[in-house]
């Protein structure tokens, strides 16, 4: 099926300019009822280099072709939706006038009519993110290099290159990730998604093992439990050097069956170390019970 095949000044070529595509990939896309696809809203396709065919977006593409992922960068022609002519990749079509995307991206040749979306590019990253911009909603850590939200500036834990890795839940790429990403304490990140279902669960990072979040609280729980639960007759009297993986100091604690608490930061996110030793004069650890910490809830109606 041939397609109109314009220059930049928005005439003609030549027929042997011309190609032929698949009926699919000249098929106008909709969702939601608006022109594009399930990830942008939309009126242009893409020519993918290295496949020579048209797809709605580079999501679209890494979805439809095994293999490989296409190059955003390598993008120069798209194809308007609205009149089915492949031209160079701008804003608006050089033929019919329509606009294709009301965000563009020159440089990522990224394309989207949804006015409900913020979104700018990034000159660090070398990639469009999603927000108002770099000193707005976001600033670019360089040793992370990633764009951090403001309200971590000057308190996130920097790792070098943190989010070029994959995440550590899912294991897919995080520096091209369009779901939203969560920063860790330990400056390590998975998706948003991965990390409220492995919280469920677990509070540890799986990568390093340190508290993902303020403990506070859970701690707090705790030492409630072990200051009203006294350790077997056998124990008492017994400490055992620990470990903390939160902060890496390591103190003696009575020797329990079950939480070591870190004598330097208060955490129980310990693990014993050496061998147990009888101490006749010691008391055990200096937690006291008082009340149970309360939880906010809502009331039943």
């Amino acid at each position: 099926h041939p397609v109109g095949h314009v220059d930049s000044s928005g005439r003609p070529r030549s027929p042997s300019a011309r190609r032929l595509f698949p009926q699919e990939d000249l098929e106008q896309p909709m969702h939601g009822g608006r022109p594009g696809c399930s990830h942008y809203a939309r009126g242009a396709k893409l020519l993918a280099v290295c496949c020579g065919r048209l797809f709605s977006c580079r999501l679209c593409h890494d979805e439809q072709t095994a293999g490989h992922t296409l190059d955003r960068n390598a993008v120069r022609e798209v194809l308007c939706t609205a009149c089915g002519v492949l031209q160079p990749s701008a804003a608006e079509c050089v033929s019919c006038g329509a606009v294709m995307g009301a965000y563009y991206c020159g440089i990522c040749h990224l394309f989207d009519n949804d006015t409900t979306k913020t979104i700018y590019h990034c000159p660090y990253c070398n990639i469009c993110r999603k927000g108002e911009g770099l000193g707005k909603d976001f600033f670019h850590c360089m040793r992370c290099n990633a764009c951090i939200s403001m309200k971590e500036k000057g308190t996130h834990k920097c790792i070098s290159h943190s989010i070029e890795r994959s995440c550590p839940i899912c294991w897919q790429n995080l520096f091209h990730s369009v779901e939203e990403l969560k920063g860790l304490r330990c400056g390590h990140v998975m998706h948003l998604s991965c990390f409220r279902q492995y919280r469920q669960h677990k509070h540890s990072c799986p990568l390093c093992r340190k508290s993902m979040e303020d403990m506070s609280h859970e701690w707090e729980l705790l030492n409630y439990h072990v200051a009203s639960s006294a350790p077997p007759a056998h124990l008492v009297g017994w400490r055992t050097p620990v470990r903390c993986v939160d902060c890496g100091e390591g103190s003696t604690a009575q020797l329990r069956l079950d939480y070591h608490r870190c004598g330097s930061c208060g955490s129980y996110n310990t693990t014993t170390e050496g061998t147990p030793f009888f101490d006749p004069e010691w008391n055990g650890d200096a937690v006291t019970a008082g009340a149970p910490p309360s939880t906010s809830a809502a009331a039943a109606a």
